[in-house]
């Protein structure tokens, strides 16, 4: 049997990665997933690719271990921790701890409370359908 190798996720530089959607993605981000397992779940985004982006919500998935997600899988926020944003890059990742991101979260969830309300009743209206 052979063995299957991952593909590695390569971080670019730039604070604004190219995009063939239409959202665009930057660092530091508040972002909500539109489709897997993660349905609705919110996160941050860690990393920049060409086509893909790595996010973390620092519980499930911490900066050690962070989710690769397809930039179509995910809705931009229009919020930026800019606090870590402007952060030097650590090889082309977010420069955070995981307590961070989960301290930026909540901020950001618990001040647009109506925002995450709309995006549970996203999830279970798309579950109900299936």
């Amino acid at each position: 049997m052979k063995k299957i190798r991952p593909t590695r996720f390569e971080a670019l530089p730039q604070a604004e990665a190219f995009c063939t959607s239409q959202e665009r993605f930057a660092l530091g981000q508040l972002v909500r997933s539109k489709s897997g397992k993660d349905l609705g779940k919110y996160y941050l985004v860690i990393a920049l690719g060409k086509d893909r982006l790595l996010v973390s919500d620092g519980r499930a998935r911490p900066l050690g271990h962070p989710k690769v997600k397809n930039r179509i899988h995910l809705q931009a926020l229009g919020k930026v921790a800019a606090d870590l944003a402007e952060r030097p890059l650590v090889k082309g990742y977010l420069n955070a701890t995981d307590e961070e991101i989960r301290a930026v979260l909540n901020r950001h969830l618990s001040e647009s409370d109506n925002l995450y309300k709309e995006g549970e009743n996203n999830v279970q209206t798309r579950r109900n359908r299936s």
